[in-house]
């Protein structure tokens, strides 16, 4: 817009705008000491803006020809189309951090209006060619066209919007800081939206005091700033100060989409991706659950989910349905001035260190007492089974040699041998049976077995293919053990592995090697937490079968516990005591439908420690 004053007044309104330009420049630079919030962002827009307008003005009052008018119309409109959308956001978003913005889709309406300023600014560049934007006359006001008129009475509308969302900050809220607040956006929007409406509508002189307003409300604005915080830094000190809190932390409106989630939420959560405006439900989907493996959110979504939270605070739930975590969530409402609920803030706690260690204290108990009884137990079976075995075997002396009751005493006998075996498991599972140490090679001993492994593979069920591979290491392992203990314990592990695979078949991997583990680190240790972190040689065996349930997994050592009733279901227990009374770190890993692996970690020996091992792995299969 150009300004043509016969008074004289002109030159003074471009010697101010002239000054203007040079402070709007100086100032763009000082706003980038303010946080970085979404409200000193918006300010730093329009600050620019405000320098295009004032820049444009002074090129186009001062224009020698019709080009260098144009020039300075271009510049001007572009920052003077996109000012009052700005404006209005800034507002919105001022608003919005006192808790007091209207009952609106903020997200829409701060897109709607960038959207309109955009396409007028389009219109405003092609204005050569159609000429119903805007005609310029040089030394006098220009004359604006139907499209001029488009573009400026919504903006005229934002700034009236602008000063509403003001008046009703003001009349929502008592605190004397937001009401200042309040007091200056209202003047600094009034001052400017009066003045261009009396440019416009030509009342007075006809002199554009346009610019010199809107520096005098940018004042009023810094002021503001300075006194009372209006671009305060605890909007910027929040992101500081979650991303630093242990907890994650999660801030949800009522529809359920995140506002804000902290780096330990994200990491907490993962991988479900917590984007602004994500609506929470679809970004948990099925991973969370009820301690129990239930389904916590149901049909009704985020409806059904998040009352439960709101009623146990610092409750307990599972997450995930392969690596489970524990979380505790915890959740506060945010309300406005008005008390009018606005979001929910979320406090999310992993305590799976916490579960893993109380689940396993649990395990240990139950296991040491279920040990005592055992070996009371076989304690006093051996001795009423030598009392049976020597009666039988003093009749067979004793007694006609009778065909028939012959067969009947041998049937005594290898009953009662196999009772004093089933109590020898016992014994072993608590620990009593003393290992007879050696020095051995850990993979010399996995080979040896092989063969035996190869016949109870060949015993599988009908229809049943196994596959059967040794990954052994290139090395010697020499560890301190009993060689018919550990055999024993390789031989359950298989019968183990080969139920586990069932109809269907499948690989049985058996891998020995030398590992440094930390015991008390280690995410799947159920025996020998405590035990020190080394280097220790380990034997492995995995299965591609069905794999376990968390809550099968607690119990799979104890004595005569079995998911398949035909079974005695005191492999895995004569397992655990071995591994016990070797001193050994015993892993377990297994997932639902997708295999178990069993992982024995045993003390180097002493005249191994030193040796260097070739990682290189020999290995061989067979398939029956």
């Amino acid at each position: 817009m150009s300004v043509a004053d016969p008074t004289g007044g002109a030159e003074v309104w471009s010697v101010l705008g002239a000054a203007l330009v040079g402070l709007w420049a100086g100032g763009i630079v000082a706003l980038t000491r303010f946080p970085k919030t979404p409200l000193s962002r918006t300010f730093r827009g329009f600050g620019l803006c405000a320098a295009l307008w004032a820049l444009g003005d002074l090129v186009a009052g001062h224009a020698p020809d019709l080009f260098w008018k144009e020039v300075g119309i271009t510049i001007h409109y572009s920052g003077a189309i996109f000012l009052p959308s700005l404006w209005w956001i800034l507002v919105l978003r001022w608003a919005e951090e006192r808790s007091a913005a209207p009952p609106i889709d903020v997200r829409l309406w701060i897109r709607v209006p960038l959207a309109f300023a955009a396409a007028m600014w389009l219109v405003m560049l092609t204005n050569p060619w159609h000429g119903r934007f805007l005609v310029p006359v040089l030394g006098w006001r220009n004359l604006y066209g139907p499209l001029w008129w488009v573009m400026a009475i919504p903006n005229y509308a934002l700034i009236v919007g602008a000063l509403g969302v003001s008046i009703r900050v003001l009349r929502r809220t008592g605190l004397p800081a937001v009401r200042r607040q309040g007091a200056f956006m209202i003047a600094a929007s009034g001052l400017t939206l009066v003045s261009h409406w009396v440019y416009v509508a030509g009342i007075g002189t006809g002199a554009n005091a346009t610019i010199p307003v809107l520096a005098l409300a940018a004042m009023i604005l810094a002021v503001g700033m300075f006194r009372d915080g209006l671009f305060g830094v605890l909007p910027a000190a929040f992101s500081v100060i979650a991303s630093d809190n242990p907890d994650g932390l999660v801030v949800v409106r009522k529809s359920g989409r995140v506002l804000y989630a902290n780096a330990r939420a994200r990491a907490v959560l993962a991988p479900a991706r917590l984007d602004k405006e994500t609506p929470l439900p679809c970004a948990l989907g099925s991973r969370l659950l009820r301690p129990d493996g239930v389904r916590f959110s149901g049909p009704g979504g985020f409806e059904d989910w998040w009352p439960g939270v709101l009623e146990s605070p610092d409750a307990l739930y599972r997450y995930g349905t392969d690596d489970v975590r524990w979380l505790r969530i915890s959740a506060r409402p945010v309300q406005g001035l008005a008390g009018r609920l606005l979001a929910h803030c979320l406090r999310i706690r992993d305590v799976t260190d916490e579960q893993r260690a109380e689940i396993e204290l649990r395990r240990a108990r139950r296991l040491e007492s279920v040990a005592e009884l055992a070996l009371g137990v076989a304690h006093d079976f051996h001795n009423l089974l030598t009392v049976v075995k020597a009666n039988a075997e003093l009749l067979i002396d004793h007694l006609p040699a009778t065909p028939e009751l012959q067969r009947k005493l041998s049937k005594i006998l290898r009953s009662s041998q196999q009772a004093t075996e089933l109590a020898d498991h016992l014994q072993l599972y608590a620990g009593a049976a003393e290992p007879v140490r050696a020095t051995l090679d850990l993979s010399v001993l996995a080979r040896e077995t092989l063969e035996v492994l190869d016949a109870e593979a060949a015993t599988a069920r009908l229809g049943a293919e196994i596959h059967l591979e040794l990954g052994l290491a290139g090395q010697p392992l020499l560890v301190e053990a009993d060689a018919t203990q550990l055999r024993q314990l390789v031989l359950n592990l298989f019968v183990n592995a080969k139920d586990a695979l069932g109809e269907s078949g499948g690989k049985i991997q058996i891998t020995t090697g030398r590992r440094w583990l930390d015991p008390a680190r280690a995410t799947h240790v159920v025996l020998g937490r405590d035990r020190l972190a080394a280097d220790y040689a380990y034997l492995s065996v995995s299965d591609t079968g069905c794999g376990m349930e968390p809550e099968i997994q607690e119990r799979i050592f104890e004595p005569f516990f079995s998911t398949k009733g035909k079974h005695r279901g005191i492999g895995l227990s004569t397992v655990l005591g071995i591994a016990k009374s070797h001193g050994a770190v015993l892993e377990l890993e297994s997932r639902a439908g997708r295999g178990t692996r069993f992982t024995l970690y045993f003390p180097v020996a002493e005249s191994g420690a030193d040796q260097t091992y070739d990682p290189g792995p020999c290995s061989s299969a067979v398939r029956t």
